[in-house]
Formats: structure tokens, C-alpha cells, sequence
């Protein structure tokens, strides 16, 4: 047995789950350790089903937290964004699309720390705003399951409580992910093979799911925004550097 390929998959899993009910933000890390044991564009297709198989356990606890007139707005642009990243995952070379994801995410960091500084309480009800965090998250979460850093921005944009950040993004991410698996079929990213692998990964999911549940109401506010920001950052670093 390969303890370093199963070490890294079990981690990868257990940082989804807990990225789905507990800190958002830290789900930017799971690519870049895939990506230790997987090509870059075969872990897109690879970490799917595990991002989805997250959002049931996080739709299990939080989805009555969700707030559906905040997601209706943004499946206009998430869907413009979806096809323009379908075209650009089937075509693009990675190592053009990696820093190109890391500048955008950098600078939607960059925006929200001036707009929670200046406090301008209208910018994230804008339509300008909404379609663009929208066709940004529907491009990014496309090419390489990148969206969670954008929708974290966005949800702290509006000022959720962290159950609602939390339900909110459990229903976005599992219809999003879930009309991804077609195109990562057809793209050959998603196989038997592949899911024999998710399979043997789901429990560490579903214990870091569990872990999440748990320390969620410990986590100080203030620090889970604070987090969500600075993990957002180093996702964005390290697709450019990386």
C-alpha cells in the first residue's frame, strides 16, 4: 500500500468535509494537495464527487439556514460563467487558466477588505456586483472547482450569519457541482476508476463533515471572517505561484 497516496487522498477528504460545515475558506487547499497525487486537470474531475457527497452533509445540517432570494439573483451570471468555463476546461492549458484564477481571486479579496472599511452597506445588493461575483463563480468553479474562495467573499459581502454563509453555500455549491459531472464525463475526468477512488475517500469527508458540525458554534465570528479572507488569499497566491 502507498501510505503517502492514501495519507494525502484521506487528508484531502477530511479538509472537504470540514470546509463544508465548519470553515468555508479552508476548502482552497484541498486542489493544491490533490494535486500532489493527481494531474491538475484529472483532480478537477477527481474531487467532484467528493465536493458533492460534502455539501449533502452540510445540506443534512444547514439547509433550512439557506437564504434563496441571495441565490436566485446569482444563477443568472453563475450559469453565463459555467458555459464560457466549460468551453475555456475543455480547451485552455492549466498552467495559463492557474494564475489567472489567483489574480482574480486576489483582487475580489482586495475589494472586499476596502468595502468592509469604508462600509458601503449597498455595493453587494448592486446588480454589477451580483452578476459578476456570479459569472466569476460560475467561470472559476467550472475550470477548476475554484469558486469557494469567490462565494465566500460574496456570502461575507452580505453580512450572513455563519449558518446561514454556511446553508447558503451548501445549496449553491451542491446544484453547481452537481451540473459540473456531465461535463468532467465527457471531458474523460470523471471515470469508474475515478469514483472507486472518491468511494475509498468519502470517510474522511464524512469525518470531517463531523468534525465541522462540531466546532462550528465554537468559532468565533470574527475569526471565521477573518480566516475565510486569509485562506481566500493564499488560494489566490498559490495558483499564481504555484
Amino acid at each position: 500500500m502507498d501510505y503517502w497516496f492514501w495519507g494525502i487522498a484521506l487528508a484531502v477528504g477530511a479538509v472537504v468535509g470540514f470546509s463544508k460545515t465548519g470553515m468555508p475558506g479552508l476548502g482552497v487547499i484541498s486542489m493544491p494537495l490533490l494535486i500532489l497525487i493527481f494531474d491538475a486537470k484529472a483532480a478537477v474531475g477527481v474531487i467532484t464527487p467528493m465536493l458533492i457527497c460534502g455539501d449533502i452533509m452540510s445540506l443534512i445540517r444547514y439547509r433550512q439556514h439557506a437564504d434563496w432570494s441571495k441565490l436566485w439573483r446569482l444563477f443568472p451570471g453563475v450559469l453565463i460563467g459555467m458555459v464560457i468555463g466549460g468551453f475555456v476546461f475543455l480547451h485552455i492549458n492549466s498552467s495559463v487558466l492557474r494564475p489567472l484564477l489567483g489574480i482574480l481571486i486576489l483582487l475580489l479579496v482586495i475589494m472586499q477588505v476596502i468595502t468592509s472599511k469604508l462600509k458601503v452597506d449597498e455595493v453587494p445588493d448592486h446588480s454589477a456586483f451580483v452578476w459578476g461575483m456570479g459569472g466569476a463563480a460560475g467561470f472559476a468553479t467550472t475550470v477548476g472547482n475554484m469558486a469557494g474562495p469567490i462565494m465566500s467573499i460574496y456570502l461575507l459581502a452580505v453580512r450572513f450569519s455563519k449558518e446561514k454563509f454556511i446553508g447558503t453555500g451548501a445549496w449553491y455549491y451542491f446544484i453547481i457541482n452537481c451540473m459540473k459531472v456531465p461535463l468532467y464525463v465527457f471531458a474523460g475526468e470523471i471515470t469508474f476508476e475515478t469514483l472507486r477512488f472518491d468511494a475509498c475517500v468519502l470517510p474522511g469527508v464524512i469525518g470531517g463533515a463531523l468534525l465541522g458540525w462540531w466546532l462550528l458554534p465554537y468559532i468565533p465570528r470574527r475569526i471565521f471572517d477573518h480566516a475565510v479572507l486569509v485562506l481566500a488569499s493564499v488560494g489566490g497566491l498559490w495558483l499564481i505561484l504555484g
